[in-house]
């Protein structure tokens, strides 16, 4: 059973009586470049900065009038919400750093993903994570989306979803985020809008 926890967007209307909604991931996944292909984790999305070795993760919400309840030019703000997970296992080696957050350019499906279904578009903002090595606690990040929301809900450009990554193949943090399969009792942990 898959829970609604992960990945957050968070839209406010621009009404006088002033309404958010939460939408919770529609699909997700995260690819290895060395292999090419998914990396079957099942409960996270991951960025690792490498020339060879990097992974990038994929996030997309069902965004249109029908899910939201409003048009385009009634959304007031749209955040993108993920939740880090803390170190744990072989994830011990986590670093801080940059993640960028890219437009998808291209239709994808989380089970068949490989490296090349990875097509940026728009640098849409980026986020830091902090080094949670010396913390060791789970937080969460946030990135202002409204432009492209907005742009999906008009129809001026297509919902392919969203793309993490570094900001180069040598800098960046190399963490984890919450995926929507993530069902440790934290619902409230996944990805959304």
């Amino acid at each position: 059973m898959k829970t609604a926890i992960t990945t957050i967007l968070c839209l406010a209307t621009l009404n006088t009586c002033v309404s958010a909604i939460t939408l919770v991931a529609a699909q997700d996944t995260d690819v290895y470049q060395y292999t090419g292909s998914r990396t079957g984790t099942y409960f996270s999305l991951n960025t690792t900065p490498s020339d060879a070795h990097a992974l990038k993760s994929m996030i997309q919400f069902e965004i249109n009038e029908t899910t939201v309840g409003f048009s385009a030019d009634k959304v007031g703000s749209a955040i993108l919400r993920l939740y880090v997970l803390a170190p744990f296992g072989e994830r011990e080696s986590f670093t801080a750093g940059d993640i960028n957050v890219y437009t998808q350019t291209q239709a994808w499906d989380e089970l068949t993903a490989d490296w090349n279904s990875f097509v940026e578009g728009e640098l849409i903002g980026s986020f830091n994570v902090a080094a949670h090595s010396t913390v060791n606690a789970s937080a969460y990040v946030e990135v202002d989306i409204t432009d492209t929301v907005k742009s999906w809900l008009s129809g001026a450009t297509s919902n392919n979803g969203l793309i993490l990554r570094t900001p180069t193949t040598s800098t960046g943090a190399s963490t984890a985020f919450a995926s929507r399969e993530f069902e440790i009792g934290r619902a409230s942990c996944r990805e959304r809008v």
